[in-house]
């Protein structure tokens, strides 16, 4: 049930702003659904080719949805928790651009990482049917 809820929070958090960058006209709030427009438009001045890294992204809702499909499987919940984690860490490295991780962070990127490491850790984790005792038939 835990795993279903933190792949919940994490498919939301996908459309809520990873990062608050201010710029001329003010604060923009950017979304891990705008991040991927925003990043090969921004590419496409420069590398045309290597902006498509950047649709992998969309892997994060992808398996979001799947987890909940699959009831929060632990095998699933794992792999999109480490996929997710793995991915937005390697976007905030790159989008950071010598900034202080946590100084340009949202609280959508905040939840995607927590989301993420809550998938991870709970897939390790027993289930709640599983450690609770059988009677036994005499």
């Amino acid at each position: 049930m835990i795993r279903m809820v933190l792949a919940g929070v994490l498919l939301l958090s996908f459309f809520l702003p990873w990062f608050s960058v201010s710029s001329l006209l003010g604060n923009l709030n950017i979304s891990g659904f705008k991040l991927v427009d925003y990043l090969t438009s921004e590419l496409a001045l420069f590398i045309s080719s290597i902006g498509l890294i950047f649709y992998v992204l969309y892997l994060i809702p992808i398996f979001a949805v799947v987890t909940l499909v699959k009831k929060g499987d632990k095998k699933w919940s794992r792999i999109t928790g480490i996929v997710t984690f793995l991915l937005a860490i390697f976007v905030a490295l790159i989008a950071k651009d010598g900034a202080v991780l946590l100084s340009f962070l949202s609280f959508g990127g905040y939840l995607t990482l927590l989301s993420s490491l809550g998938l991870i850790i709970t897939s390790f984790m027993e289930d709640e049917t599983a450690t609770t005792p059988t009677a036994k038939a005499s």
